[in-house]
């Protein structure tokens, strides 16, 4: 029955009695017959009218809608029997009625405002969407039809608790590998190795235990492992603190290990899964070890750790290799293409040069992709003084006139589609090698033929020199190409200051040799006055972030270049107890970039890549569209205030 209904019930009976006692009231006041007889005849009219009303109540009440009589006793008891509760309201929200199922689970609520009964039924009402609402320790998923006024609530409590247990358990695969385990046990005596082995083992094995994780090895250095939703989310809580626990170990027993993880939490099948998994490893691997990567479908990968700086080694035989492998790819190669990144320096420049000797050496017809718009201004300037001593440098343009399906592009310093010069050649090539140093992203080309990463290089023209000894004709390079691959080293290296390692001076000398000319290349890296003086004004604009940590930031309305921010960071990061810089400043008019060095301490890789860019552990930066530099620096502090939280720093 309405609320209608029953409040004009209640008046009624309200009006009769008042009209019984006014006329009894009279009789007592003036004791005559005729008042006797007045009084008899309106109680009994009222009596009347109140049997009336009741019965008539009664029947509107019997008649009142329910589920069976609105669809037919079948659907009511599918109602039922799929715990589906009707509710209609009027247009204050207030409940006018409820079906059957509200009557076997005891709630009553007519006359209640839907937001008083729950706050979260005005998602419902606001958005046409099916809303999930916990009920009286019942979980309802609640549609609305505003046409009708009719609230559609569904009880999914069983399901809900099923689902939730399905998550819990749901299985989880895990590879993991020790780094540098054949390269530390190889070098050391057997007891060391031994016990190296065993330290390890030992503390892989108990913290499986700790966790109740499924751990087998197959291989020395090589684990497999299974686990579920619930045990993951404790390893994320522990900000997997496994991987500290191997560092430490090998700390003591004074060797430098590290633990590399890849995580599938994929959905699919078992095959999919492993698939999975052992490309988290391997993306774990080439962005330099120490650390967990996690593919989850639908979601962009995670990272966890890499808290150490990755160690040089000099690996004489994978440079062999990969030596042979380019020089099989040249061979059915028609047109050998060589391509750096966007806003080239000196490195990448550089690396394209050697790239394009050792094509040319195998009798290739080879070219250099160059833009020069966008270019470094060191880098175009090294440009005009090499396009007067050959002509293989080409545009984007040019290259994809001649390109054919037998082409072979080679991609140096760069691994991801969106910084290469031009994008169309990629998609037009089929046959592509990468070689870069760069830690790798989660952006990387699609199915290259042959992959180089290198993270521990301080260069890549230190990779594509090492390449050179591997030749079956000698390399030989004219001055002006050797000093510019010298200088992109020194770029890379901050003048040998950082990432330098044996290899590092060992390819130094060999392009001394070869004819670089070191005072050049340092003259190719000067500033001249005025970038000198906008370079001071950043260095004096920077404040603490914390004790370790310097950000400096440029005027909105002024546009520096990307060389420019990262000097800047170079000479903060000078500055005593300083373990990171950051400098941010607008480079064009849409474009606010941030540059940022550490001296090995610090993972700002990690840190630029919450904010879409990448780069090395002690050297990254990203790129902020339609953004102002302030709103870039608060950027910042956000991300690396999550940086220390994530490191309990």
């Amino acid at each position: 029955m309405s609320e209608q209904l029953t409040k004009l019930r209640s008046r009624l009976y309200i009006f009769l009695v008042i009209e019984v006692g006014i006329s009894i009231l009279l009789y007592f006041l003036f004791q005559e017959l005729s008042f006797l007889i007045f009084s008899g005849i309106m109680i009994l009219n009222s009596a009347v009218i109140g049997v009336g009303v009741m019965h008539l109540f009664n029947h509107i009440h019997e008649e009142a809608m329910t589920v069976s009589k609105a669809v037919g006793s079948d659907a009511k008891n599918a109602f039922l029997f799929g715990f589906i509760g009707l509710v209609m309201y009027d247009e204050n929200h207030c409940i006018t009625w409820m079906s059957e199922l509200f009557n076997e689970l005891g709630i009553s609520k007519i006359g209640v405002k839907l937001e008083d009964w729950d706050p979260r039924f005005r998602l419902a009402l606001e958005e046409e969407q099916i809303v999930r609402i916990r009920l009286e320790n019942r979980i309802y998923e609640v549609y609305n039809n505003p046409d009708s006024r009719m609230l559609y609530l569904k009880d999914v409590t069983n399901y809900a608790e099923l689902m939730e247990q399905f998550e819990v358990q749901r299985p989880i695969m895990m590879y993991l590998s020790v780094d540098n385990f054949d390269e530390v046990v190889n070098n050391v005596d057997e007891q060391k190795g031994a016990l190296l082995q065993s330290t390890i083992r030992t503390t892989l094995a108990a913290w499986a235990r700790e966790y109740q994780i499924i751990l087998k090895r197959y291989r020395q250095e090589n684990y497999v492992a299974f686990l579920n939703e619930e045990i993951y989310r404790q390893l994320t809580e522990s900000k997997f603190v496994i991987l500290n626990r191997i560092r430490e170990q090998a700390q003591q027993l004074g060797e430098v290990m590290s633990l590399s993880i890849g995580i599938s939490k994929t959905t699919g099948s078992l095959k999919e899964m492993d698939e999975d998994a052992a490309d988290a490893l391997n993306l774990a691997f080439s962005r330099g070890g120490d650390q967990v990567v996690v593919k989850t479908q639908g979601e962009p990968i995670r990272f966890f750790g890499g808290n150490l700086e990755t160690y040089a080694k000099s690996n004489k035989v994978k440079v062999r290799v990969i030596a042979n492998s380019l020089n099989g790819l040249f061979k059915p190669a028609s047109h050998v293409f060589v391509m750096g990144h966007q806003i080239s320096d000196l490195d990448s420049f550089g690396a394209s040069i050697g790239m394009w000797k050792i094509a040319k050496n195998s009798k290739k017809e080879a070219y250099i992709v160059v833009d020069q718009q966008s270019m470094e201004d060191k880098t175009l300037r090294a440009y005009h003084e090499i396009s007067k001593e050959n002509d293989c440098l080409i545009t984007p343009e040019q290259a994809l006139e001649i390109v054919d399906k037998e082409s072979l592009l080679i991609c140096v310093d760069n691994h991801k589609p969106s910084l290469a010069i031009s994008k169309e050649l990629i998609n037009e090539v089929t046959n592509i090698v990468v070689i870069d140093h760069h830690r790798r992203g989660e952006e990387f080309i699609n199915r290259p033929t042959l992959t180089y990463l290198e993270p521990a290089a301080s260069s890549t023209v230190e990779l594509i020199s090492e390449l050179f000894e591997y030749q079956d004709r000698s390399i030989r390079l004219t001055e002006l190409e050797a000093t510019i691959m010298y200088a992109g080293i020194l770029v890379d290296t901050m003048d040998f200051k950082t990432r330098t390692g044996v290899r590092t001076f060992r390819v130094a000398a060999l392009l001394k040799d070869m004819g670089a000319n070191v005072s050049r290349a340092v003259e190719m890296l000067q500033d001249d006055y005025v970038f000198t003086l906008k370079k001071a004004q950043l260095v004096q604009n920077a404040i603490r972030y914390n004790e370790r940590v310097l950000i400096s930031a440029g005027e909105d309305q002024t546009t520096y270049s990307r060389v420019m921010l990262a000097k800047v960071g170079n000479e903060l990061l000078e500055i005593n107890e300083t373990q990171a810089s950051f400098v941010i400043g607008r480079v064009d008019e849409s474009t606010v970039a941030i540059s940022s060095r550490s001296n090995g301490k610090i993972n700002v890789q990690v840190i630029m890549e919450k904010m879409g860019g990448g780069g090395h552990f002690s050297m990254a930066a990203c790129q902020l569209k339609d953004c102002s530099v302030n709103d870039a620096k608060r950027l910042l502090v956000e991300k690396l205030d999550e940086y220390y939280s994530e490191r309990e720093e």
